[in-house]
């Protein structure tokens, strides 16, 4: 008894080419990148909070505050304006 024909019709993994990015496949595109993705976004997020904890380890809780308060509004702002211009290029791409 083999495996249904929807099985067969899935690319699994396929070495295309010398580099790992050339690959094709389920492996190479989803699940490899499922793991690493958050591996690597948690290593980069603890080196940035440890880097910017070591430089405002003397700095008054008022000033960091006050810049934080600040930049975190410049950031809301942007956030909201990219994701804005995200939905327009939405709308362009799906009249073809």
């Amino acid at each position: 008894m083999g495996a249904p024909e929807i099985w067969k019709a899935i690319i699994w993994a396929e070495q295309t080419g010398e580099h790992w990015w050339e690959h094709k496949g389920v492996l190479y595109k989803v699940i490899i990148p499922m793991f690493t993705s958050p591996l690597c976004g948690f290593v980069i997020g603890i080196s940035l909070m440890s880097f910017m904890y070591v430089i405002l380890l003397r700095v008054k809780p008022v000033w960091v505050n006050r810049i934080f308060g600040r930049v975190q509004i410049f950031s809301a702002a942007y956030m909201g304006f990219s994701h804005g211009t995200n939905d327009a290029q939405k709308t362009m791409g799906s009249s073809r």
